[in-house]
């Protein structure tokens, strides 16, 4: 028994030293013992946190400016080609309205209804039997009077048979008293209305030279700024017609109209259609004259033709028509239209002096 204590011990002391070599040194010297219960064990201190440091403010980037797009090229605006005005148009006759509805004028009245734009000249004699303001409202009224505000008249003998001064006339057309000519223009020519029918029996030197109507004429064709002149009145200083022909006294109208190289001259009186070439003061053809076309065909009775003068060019004697003139700008187209709606009998152009 007393041996075994020795032992014991020796176990106790190996046991030990095995432990002892097995714990860290510095478990031994820092840490707390185990067999010192009572010692305090210091917190481990919790490093505090240090915030990281603020960004730095540098300078706010200023994006460059990128500059908008250059805009497209413009395209030009197309500017039209303006479009000149159609050349104006003239319808023509004298010797008209001896009967209402259903007379000669009515036929060539229908004409005039078919061109609506044109402007219509009466060449004189405008209302049969003696141009009363009753002849003018029962027999041209209701015929060429469809066209009343587009006529330019001129006056014949038969529209003085009832009064010196055609009053007749003169209150159809509202024309009053005073003259009865006066001149206008259409597109580019100078058009100018004589007063014939005064000259044939009321006062027969009315349009001599030197009296007032001539006078004011050779003014006109004096200061004519256009390239292009026409004149009208009624009986025609040349025709073929077997009845009146020829008439010596309408003389200085037609002088002054070549001496001013005027172009284009309308007549009527002779109930026939006869179309000349140029003429010179004394009916001879010409390439600087004047052409004369004689245009009695607006509804009265048709005359004959007796020896054709030598510049006539076109004749006809059987049919009721109206002459239409396009004036065009230095030149013109002519056209005798039939009643009855059929082709032009007569056609043609000419250029001005």
């Amino acid at each position: 028994m007393r041996t075994s204590k020795p032992i014991a011990r020796l176990a106790v002391l190996v046991a030990l030293v095995a432990c002892s070599s097995a714990v860290p040194s510095s478990s031994l010297t820092s840490g707390p013992s185990a067999a010192s219960p009572g010692a305090s064990v210091s917190p481990t201190a919790v490093p505090t946190p240090v915030p990281p440091p603020p960004p730095t403010a540098g300078p706010t980037a200023v994006p460059t400016p990128v500059p908008p797009p250059p805009p497209p090229p413009a395209v030009p605006t197309a500017v039209p080609t303006p479009v000149p005005p159609p050349p104006p148009v003239i319808l023509a006759a004298g010797d008209i309205a001896s009967g209402g509805a259903g007379s000669g004028a009515s036929e060539t009245a229908l004409i005039l209804q078919s061109l609506p734009g044109a402007t219509v000249l009466t060449l004189g004699d405008n209302a049969y039997p003696d141009g009363t303001l009753s002849d003018f409202q029962n027999n041209y009224g209701p015929t060429w009077g469809i066209a009343k505000n587009r006529t330019q008249p001129a006056m014949g003998n038969h529209d003085y048979n009832c009064c010196p001064d055609a009053a007749g006339a003169g209150g159809y057309f509202g024309f009053g008293k005073g003259p009865l000519y006066y001149t206008y223009t259409l597109g580019t020519w100078k058009i100018i209305a004589l007063d014939a029918g005064i000259c044939y029996s009321r006062q027969t030197a009315a349009c001599d030279a030197g009296f007032a109507q001539e006078l004011w004429l050779k003014a006109q064709l004096a200061t004519n700024p256009t390239a292009c002149t026409l004149l009208y009145w009624h009986q025609a200083r040349w025709s073929s017609g077997s009845t009146h022909g020829s008439d010596q006294g309408m003389k200085a109208f037609w002088d002054d109209a070549v001496a001013a190289s005027a172009d284009i001259v309308l007549n009527g009186h002779d109930h026939l259609y006869e179309r000349f070439a140029p003429m010179d003061a004394n009916g001879n053809a010409s390439a600087t004259g004047v052409r004369e076309f004689v245009v009695g065909t607006g509804g009265a009775g048709l005359y004959g033709f007796g020896t054709p003068l030598g510049a006539s060019q076109f004749r006809d004697s059987s049919n009721l028509g109206v002459l239409k003139l396009t004036l065009r700008v230095g030149a013109y187209d002519w056209a005798f239209l039939p009643v009855g709606g059929r082709p032009a009998l007569d056609a043609g152009s000419g250029t001005c002096n």
